[in-house]
């Protein structure tokens, strides 16, 4: 859909009642207020429901041009999402929305009314300046530039291998070594099944950290036993996920993975559907966004295709040492399977609840839950649920295995 200019008008269907005669209004028993009698042969069809507009926006001749995209003549009281490709934000909710776009090329906008199909609005072309203002103060395109779009990062010349953000590109379902997937999360405060010497590390000469009690790191050695075994190991704090510093749209974090071996990663890109029904708003969100994974168990409860991601407050699963550790009853932290989200769904009435309602929901569950001073990576990623991941339940995913990033890497090992 690229390079189209033109707007595609979505119809949109409500209930509407409209006034008719019948005989072009010879009979005087039907009332110009009344509902159309469907006998009436000749009753006038009602006229067609609002069609959505999106505002165009002209093209742009610099980078980093910031335009407002809006959507009118809608139904009262409907819910607006928003998806744009290479934007920033890559997803928001509302009828008038800021967007900036960081580098030059031809950007299209998606408009979802009420979670109905994708509406494109139109595009907007950027392209970089003619001239570039260079000084000793400001420049454009310098040596330490970052140009970020939602699937690619380029690096600088001067960034190091240690600390470089790694390229993403986008996928595209039947590339090569691409699959078709799903999330869940989870959090039960178990020592890793990566942190046993038994199992085959794809990373030589690593094995996954653990922590105590109190968070404070151990040896990842068999003598000292999974918490959730009435042993001392636990799974380290750090491990919630968390966002690229210079990418808003791409996040790393660590997940019990469909896999024979421990350490390897992969490229998770989230695209708008539900595993288990029919999508709605918080599935739409976060289409589009990448999360990249790295295996820290091999859980025997994840099925083939299933990334179950590591965030507190994500669900319990099967075992629990999580709850003791940090003073709360089981019911604190939500539905066994699902967690705290799983009780604002309820709240909720299932889908039937916004974007915004879900997020506001889990965010203050998650700080209620994780309100001592200490927990603040637990409630950091919590949140990161609720703000970054869009409170959505179980998305589904296209996915592939990549090189695991030095980020990464450095919270996976001792």
């Amino acid at each position: 859909m690229k390079g189209f200019k033109y707007f595609l008008l979505a119809v949109f269907s409500a209930g509407f009642f409209f006034g008719c005669d019948d005989n072009n209004g010879t009979n005087p028993d039907v009332s110009s207020s009344s509902e159309c009698d469907p006998n009436i042969a000749d009753c006038p069809l009602p006229p067609p429901p609002p069609e959505a507009v999106c505002a165009p926006f002209p093209s742009a001749t610099q980078t980093g041009i910031a335009t407002t995209w809006t959507i009118g003549n809608i139904p009262e009281g409907s819910s607006i999402y928003w998806f744009f490709p290479n934007g920033t934000p890559i997803n928001a909710e509302g009828i008038s929305v800021p967007v900036t776009y960081t580098a030059p090329g031809t950007f299209e906008a998606y408009a979802y009314v009420n979670g109905s199909s994708p509406l494109l609005c139109s595009t907007v072309e950027v392209t970089v300046a003619p001239q570039m203002p260079h000084s000793s103060s400001a420049s454009i395109l310098s040596s330490s530039s970052v140009m970020r779009s939602s699937s690619s990062v380029i690096r600088s010349s001067s960034s190091s291998q240690s600390n470089a953000w790694n390229t993403y590109p986008t996928l595209q379902q039947g590339g090569a070594g691409v699959s078709k997937g799903w999330t869940s999360r989870y959090w039960d405060g178990c020592k890793p099944s990566c942190s046993w010497s038994d199992k085959q590390q794809s990373i030589p000469g690593s094995i996954c950290k653990t922590c105590d009690r109190s968070n404070n790191p151990i040896p990842a050695i068999d003598e000292n036993r999974s918490s959730c075994d009435g042993g001392n190991s636990y799974t380290c704090w750090d491990m919630t996920p968390f966002v690229d510093p210079g990418n808003p749209n791409l996040a790393y974090g660590f997940a019990a993975a469909p896999t024979d071996r421990c350490g390897k990663c992969y490229q998770i890109q989230f695209d708008g559907g539900f595993q288990h029904g029919t999508a709605y708003g918080t599935h739409t969100a976060i289409r589009g966004k990448t999360l990249i994974v790295m295996a820290s168990n091999m859980g025997s409860d994840v099925g083939n295709g299933q990334f179950d991601v590591l965030i507190p407050g994500g669900g319990l699963g099967q075992f629990d040492s999580f709850s003791s550790q940090i003073g709360k009853s089981t019911s604190d932290l939500g539905q066994r399977y699902g967690g705290l989200l799983a009780d604002c769904e309820n709240q909720l009435g299932g889908g039937q609840g916004s974007l915004t309602q879900y997020q506001t929901c889990l965010r203050n569950k998650c700080n209620q839950v994780f309100n001592n001073a200490n927990q603040k990576l637990l409630k950091d990623g919590c949140n990161f649920y609720a703000d970054w991941f869009m409170a959505a339940n179980n998305p589904t995913m296209l996915y592939k295995e990549v090189t695991c990033p030095q980020q990464l890497i450095n919270k996976y090992r001792e």
